[in-house]
C-alpha cells in the first residue's frame, strides 16, 4: 500500500509574542506490504462455494512489513516516521455454533 499525501498545520504557542509557524509536508506517508496464507481449514473457494461452506476451524499465517515514507529530520512535520517494523502471526477462526442455514 502506497500512501501519497499532504499535511499542513499551524502551531499556536501558549506564550504571547511568539510567532505561529505554519508547517506543511508532502510526499509518501508510511505504507505496508502484507501477505496472508491459509494453512489449515481455509480452502480456496469461489463465491457460491463459500456461501455453502460450513464454518470450521481455520488457521492462517500472515506477515506485514511497515516501511517509512518521506522523512526529513530538519522538518518538524513529516509524512513518514523514519521506522521500519514488521509483524507476523498465526490468526485462527473457530465457529461458536453450528447451523444448517446457509447464505444462499
Amino acid at each position: 500500500m502506497v500512501n501519497p499525501g499532504y499535511a499542513f498545520g499551524t502551531v499556536v504557542p501558549d506564550q504571547p509574542g511568539i510567532p505561529s509557524p505554519e508547517l506543511n509536508a508532502s510526499g509518501i506517508a508510511d505504507g505496508v506490504i502484507g501477505m496472508k496464507i491459509g494453512l489449515i481449514g481455509a480452502p480456496s473457494l469461489n463465491i457460491a462455494e463459500f456461501a455453502k461452506h460450513a464454518p470450521a476451524f481455520s488457521l492462517m499465517g500472515y506477515f506485514r512489513l511497515w516501511y517509512s515514507g518521506n522523512y526529513n529530520s530538519e522538518q518538524l512535520l513529516n509524512m513518514g516516521t523514519n521506522r521500519f517494523t514488521f509483524e507476523f502471526g498465526f490468526p485462527m477462526s473457530m465457529p461458536l455454533y453450528k447451523s444448517d442455514r446457509h447464505t444462499l
